[in-house]
């Protein structure tokens, strides 16, 4: 392919291409440039928690909600125990 001269509309072209592959590019770094900040911000943020001594609450919420848990599966084995019972009356008073 030969070379074909350079006319001022083909270098205005070239230089305008050129202008918003640069505004692009700086756009791009931009984005870049927050998404390291934020990592950075968030890497400080987990360093500091890592630091922290750890809360002596844990044992005791986890013992209550065991607890609780226990309690709900209890009501829920009770319910489902008597609820073929009530099945079978509600059918039988529905029937009549």
């Amino acid at each position: 392919m030969p070379d074909l001269p350079l006319t001022a509309d083909l270098m205005n072209a070239r230089l305008d291409r050129l202008e918003r592959r640069q505004e692009a590019l700086i756009g791009s770094v931009d984005t870049l440039v927050d998404v390291v900040i934020a990592v950075r911000d968030g890497v400080g943020e987990l360093l500091a928690w890592a630091q922290a001594p750890p809360s002596s609450d844990l044992p005791d919420t986890l013992a209550k909600l065991a607890e609780c848990v226990s309690g709900l599966q209890e009501a829920i084995v009770a319910q489902a125990r008597e609820l073929p019972g009530q099945v079978a009356d509600e059918v039988q008073r529905r029937c009549r």
